[in-house]
């Protein structure tokens, strides 16, 4: 099987990376460590009393994490319980109509360090009970030969998912991967999709100003 080492950041704010960690007690105190910070980032705006609540989504999303994810990042916004995260995954890549066919709409992109890719965005909705629900999504792939790779966002709240933009970039844009041999991911163009690759990104702003 393909070995493939990820490494990306992002100096935004509310970034941290989720670390494979298979034992409970081990997820608890990471958390702990995570919660601290966050208490320190925020000093006297901490409520503490929101720590245990800050603990246990940074709990589950360490529980989330398996072995299908070369990279995982996770975003608290705000000095409460709300979390959102992103994941570096391989697959096989299918057809560019797989996307096209799930609702998304897709656009030629370049990134430093894993070459040509597309990023694909959609908007999902449902409603539960009388609530109308939204998710913002984006997904960004890259190919290279046949494997795939893709770094995405589960369907986000739009005030989360447009707080993420400016370290969704970053991770992006700073993403590497070395595979086992010592070679060096490189994505391919798309030819099914027009125009010319950019190398910023514009997800689109979804909360109104």
């Amino acid at each position: 099987m393909t070995s493939v080492r990820a490494r990306a950041g992002t100096d935004a704010g509310g970034w941290f990376e989720v670390p494979p960690l298979e034992d409970e007690s081990e997820r608890e105190r990471w958390a702990h460590a995570v919660v601290d910070a966050v208490a320190r980032a925020h000093g006297d705006r901490f409520d503490p009393e929101a720590g245990q609540a800050i603990r246990s989504v940074v709990v589950e999303s360490a529980s989330r994490r398996d072995d299908s994810d070369l990279l995982m990042m996770a975003f608290l916004p705000t000095a409460g319980p709300i979390l959102s995260t992103v994941r570096v995954r391989m697959f096989t890549p299918p057809p560019v109509d797989f996307w096209r066919e799930r609702g998304f709409a897709l656009s030629p992109i370049r990134a430093a360090g894993v070459g040509h890719g597309m990023l694909a965005t959609r908007t999902l909705e449902e409603r539960v009970n009388e609530d109308r629900l939204v998710g913002h999504q984006s997904v960004f792939v890259f190919v290279d030969g046949d494997l795939g790779i893709t770094v995405s966002i589960e369907p986000t709240a739009a005030l989360v998912f447009d707080k993420m933009q400016d370290g969704l970039t970053e991770i992006v844009g700073s993403l590497t991967l070395e595979f086992d041999d010592g070679r060096i991911f490189v994505g391919a163009r798309v030819p099914e999709l027009l125009g010319a690759d950019v190398d910023t990104w514009d997800i689109g702003m979804h909360v109104p100003t």
